[in-house]
């Protein structure tokens, strides 16, 4: 029993390493997002797929990929459809 028990310990302490990995990668680039786009009007728009090509933007507008998850911020020129870069 008592094994099992450090098995488990040793098993929690793992998850929690990788949790306050992800944590740490989210608080990362928050801070990009946020100093990126500091001082500057901003749009957010969800959609599917790339907006690369597609979607209209300027610097610091955000784009949502809902269906694979990657979040795009428009980085170069404005009132254009290119310049968008996955983050």
């Amino acid at each position: 029993m008592h094994k099992l028990i450090w098995q488990c310990w040793a098993e929690i302490k793992k998850l929690q390493a990788q949790l306050d990995g992800l944590a740490a990668s989210i608080t990362s680039l928050s801070a990009r997002l946020f100093q990126f786009t500091a001082g500057m009007p901003y749009k957010f728009t969800v959609g599917s797929g790339s907006p690369e090509g597609v979607v209209n933007g300027d610097v610091g507008h955000l784009f949502w990929d809902d269906t694979n998850k990657f979040l795009y911020i428009k980085i170069i020129g404005n009132a254009t459809t290119t310049g968008w870069q996955v983050h």
